[in-house]
């Protein structure tokens, strides 16, 4: 059941994606009417909006699109990767909400970029556009938001838990598991917010026009921000400590924070595990959702645009069915190896389908490696002490941020050159990346358990063993 505590913090992740989504399947179709407009200046607007009778220009239009395509998934996540490093730390302190925030106002002012593009109507539309687009980017988007939102469960998890050094191993258990169902209802409640605002958008379209869309996403996301400030609530926050009186040098600083970003020893070594597992998983799902979109248009499927908007609908639903009500159900750990082992088997058919049906199938199989992420958050969340769970998830939001945007870089040249030999190729490489993360979150398990096996009551066991030995005064005669 879903607790009144955890509700506002749904509710708000629900909306703000649907409203992001809504945005975007607004502003993308968009974004080609704007580039016509640009490559001819003379153009009048039916001529941009029927280019499918041309297709010698429509050619020439879609590839300049792609450019602009291109930069916005490139560059779009680099000010994610900045904001992430500098909130994580700073949320810890002074509280989740207003990073929460950020997102909200950027995806306000780039609405309003868009419909100012929407009026103007000339040849510098495009650039309106795209100023539109870096705003977004510069509020982090949904990477922020996402960040807040599972370090906001986290903090309402850990006050619950107040005693973790004297906690037993059935309420550390209890702990996780409570967790990792929150995290996966955060992840369930994304992805049907992203199916939603598809879907929204397209019968906004149909029945209204992409102004209304973009009005309506806008005033959503206004909702979410009042939402966000009534009624999320900061949880106890962790005193900030000041260090007076050092006189480290700026080389010496940057050692100790560099090797402190993800703990020390063994924690720091199964740290970067988790870094580079998300690293991997992300920039394979986005790697094979951008190979999809170009396979399902060639023979034997030849899909239709609107097709390739069901498929995404209904991956996401099936991913937001499988956290809801299923995952509860496992241990993180269990979900781990069924999402992965799964994805891994949905992959492997995207080789060779030959039906829409297969596909349909294919896709919904392979999205289940969503549900890893929520896992892999709730392993590094358990781990981290409580004034550095912003810290260190938002580590693994820059590796969400530098996967999504280097793996699918390697990936789409991959299809691109393989895909008139063998055009599953591409299928084969997500596979095998998949079977790497799943045996690097498996040593990662495998530590955690030698953790626990020579755990702080162990070593405090052992250490009183050794000072009744000292004070024993048989062992010392012969």
């Amino acid at each position: 059941m879903i607790s009144l505590e955890e509700l506002p913090v749904l509710v708000a992740v629900f909306l703000y994606f649907l409203a992001d989504y809504m945005m975007l399947y607004t502003a993308f179709p968009y974004t080609i009417y704007a580039v016509c407009l640009d490559t001819f200046p003379n153009a009048t607007v039916p001529f941009c909006l029927h280019l499918n009778d041309q297709p010698d220009l429509e050619d020439q239009v879609t590839g300049r699109a792609a450019v602009f395509f291109t930069m916005e998934k490139v560059v779009g996540p680099i000010p994610s990767l900045i904001l992430a490093a500098v909130l994580g730390r700073w949320s810890d302190h002074n509280g989740r909400r207003l990073p929460m925030l950020i997102p909200c106002v950027g995806a306000c002012l780039a609405t309003v970029l868009f419909l100012l593009a929407d009026y103007l109507r000339h040849t510098s539309v495009i650039w309106v556009m795209m100023t539109g687009f870096f705003l977004r980017a510069l509020s982090g988007q949904g990477l922020i938001f996402r960040l807040m939102s599972y370090s906001h469960t986290a903090d309402v998890v850990n006050q619950r838990f107040r005693n973790d050094r004297d906690a037993t191993e059935e309420e550390k258990a209890r702990k996780d598991r409570l967790l990792f169902r929150r995290s996966a209802r955060i992840q369930a409640a994304e992805n049907l917010g992203m199916a939603a605002g598809g879907l929204l958008a397209w019968v906004t379209q149909v029945i209204f026009n992409a102004p209304t869309s973009l009005c309506m996403s806008s005033a959503i996301h206004v909702l979410v921000a009042v939402i966000v400030w009534l009624w999320v609530r900061d949880v106890a926050l962790c005193p900030q400590h000041k260090q007076i009186g050092n006189t480290q040098s700026i080389l010496q600083v940057f050692k100790e924070k560099f090797c402190m970003m993800f703990g020390d020893g063994a924690d720091r070594l199964t740290m970067w595990g988790m870094f580079t597992a998300t690293f991997i998983l992300i920039g394979c799902l986005n790697g094979r959702a951008a190979v999809i979109m170009a396979a399902v248009q060639r023979a034997p499927l030849s899909w239709p645009n609107d097709r390739l908007s069901a498929l995404g609908a209904a991956c996401s639903s099936t991913a937001s069915f499988f956290l809801f009500f299923l995952a509860p159900c496992f241990r993180h750990t269990t979900v781990i190896v069924i999402g992965l082992v799964v994805s891994m088997a949905g992959t492997l058919w995207m080789m060779s389908p030959s039906t829409t049906w297969e596909m349909m199938a294919a896709g919904c199989m392979g999205q289940l490696a969503d549900c890893v992420t929520p896992a892999i958050k709730t392993m590094a969340s358990t781990r981290a002490p409580k004034e550095q769970v912003g810290r260190l998830l938002s580590r693994l939001t820059v590796a969400e941020a530098l996967g999504a945007i280097l793996v699918p870089t390697a990936l789409v040249p991959v299809y691109v050159f393989t895909v008139q030999a063998f055009a599953g190729a591409v299928f084969l490489v997500c596979a095998c990346l998949l079977v790497s993360v799943l045996v690097i979150l498996m040593g990662v398990t495998l530590a955690n358990c030698c953790k626990v096996e020579h755990g702080p009551e162990t070593q405090r066991l052992i250490a009183a063993d050794k000072v009744s030995d000292a004070s024993d005064p048989d062992q010392h005669k012969v």
